[in-house]
């Protein structure tokens, strides 16, 4: 199965690929020292609609990196930005970003202090970055796990996940945490885009191991996802 592919659909109507509501990521950023001559980068962008918000506040220059198809092919309604495509761990960029961003795609660099060590070479010095990190918000049950098909360090809780609060070179400015009503309308338009594709093409040769990981992933969060899981957007200084 093409997860990638999968993904990509399932977020075709999401504002951002992380249960982040746009007026409270506006509100984060907001006083950011970000000018029109400045460059933000974005690795691991998604749909690039993160970056283009970003890029629309403050008049900057957007990159982003992304290795799914699908979603560089929705990076293209966003003209302010531009998408490289590649492995963000190993793809070579300019250094001198006034804000990079790793939101929702911490797993590429082995978590929260992995994408700072990667962020800090490539940002202009005082630079920011943005950080956006699943967490637990208590301990799973075994029975979530074995839903997960993970075990139970692939997150840490909020306070492992942010201490050190100072780290790889950083200094830690803020952190909001995603309500529920925020998880909500991620999963359920999530779940709601997926049902919609998936009725809509019945012979496309993914239908069936689709269908399969569209009911996992529903089931994942009603029988435990949204009382086990949490999002941590968290802003550092370089």
């Amino acid at each position: 199965m093409d997860l990638a592919r999968f993904s990509a659909l399932a977020h075709r109507w999401h504002d951002f690929c992380s249960p982040v509501d746009p007026d409270r990521f506006d509100r984060m950023i907001a006083r950011l020292p970000i000018g029109a001559e400045d460059r933000v980068l974005d690795l691991g962008c998604g749909n690039g609609a993160m970056l283009a918000r970003v890029c629309r506040s403050f008049g900057a220059r957007g990159e982003g990196v992304e290795q799914s198809l699908g979603m560089m092919e929705a990076c293209r309604n966003h003209p302010e930005i531009e998408v490289f495509s590649g492995d963000a761990n190993n793809i070579t960029l300019t250094p001198g970003y006034a804000l990079g961003l790793v939101v929702g795609a911490t797993h590429i660099f082995g978590g929260l202090e992995g994408s700072l060590a990667r962020l800090a070479p490539l940002l202009a010095p005082g630079g920011h970055a943005l950080i956006g990190q699943v967490f637990w918000k208590k301990p799973p049950s075994e029975a979530f796990l074995r839903l997960l098909g993970a075990p139970k360090e692939v997150f840490s809780d909020l306070d492992g996940t942010l201490q050190p609060l100072d780290r790889a070179g950083f200094r830690f400015l803020r952190a909001q945490v995603s309500g529920e009503l925020e998880w909500d309308a991620y999963e359920g338009l999530y779940h709601q885009s997926m049902e919609a594709w998936l009725r809509d093409h019945p012979d496309d040769p993914d239908q069936t191991a689709f269908t399969q990981r569209f009911l996992d992933v529903r089931r994942r969060y009603w029988e435990g996802g949204r009382d086990y899981l949490g999002f941590v957007l968290a802003l550092y200084r370089l």
